[in-house]
């Protein structure tokens, strides 16, 4: 009996330990498809969480500000945001609470926490620093904890003059 609950535990922590999540940070496999790696499936539901932008119109070389918060004030442990034309684009700047994830083969294309305390906002900047012609929007996973996540929600578009 002593070693069915001995199993009993092993298996829970276990199972606690991968849907923990990564507090500091998303891991770079994430960068493909930004599909955290925490062996639970992703929310169906609709997500509570939203992204918006500080322009609808950018030049080449304009910051843009970035902002995920709670539709109702609902907090989040951690995120990972792209921009996306037909792929990865521009450059995120360094800024309180985020880290830059260099997803291979760019630089700086990426965005995630630095930690897994509660948000109940997070911004950053991105750079438009190529020679974009088409609409982008910035796509971000947002997980409310290591169970609860909702994988590339969607920014309004971004034109590009």
């Amino acid at each position: 009996m002593k070693a069915f609950i001995l199993l009993g535990v092993i298996c829970l922590v276990a199972l606690m330990h991968h849907a923990a999540g990564y507090s500091s940070g998303a891991p770079t496999n994430a960068c493909e498809d930004l599909v955290p790696q925490h062996r639970v499936p992703a929310q169906k539901d609709p997500c509570p969480y939203v992204i918006t932008v500080s322009k609808r119109e950018i030049k080449v070389g304009e910051p843009i500000k970035v902002t995920i918060t709670g539709k109702k004030g609902e907090k989040f442990k951690g995120f990972m945001c792209q921009a996306h034309e037909q792929g990865r684009v521009g450059d995120f700047q360094e800024a309180d609470g985020v880290q830059i994830v260099n997803c291979s083969p760019g630089k700086q294309d990426a965005v995630t926490h630095i930690n897994a305390d509660e948000k109940s906002k997070v911004e950053f900047t991105w750079v438009a620093s190529e020679k974009l012609n088409k609409p982008l929007t910035f796509v971000c996973t947002v997980a409310k904890d290591g169970g609860t996540f909702w994988v590339a929600e969607k920014s309004e578009p971004i034109s590009v003059k």
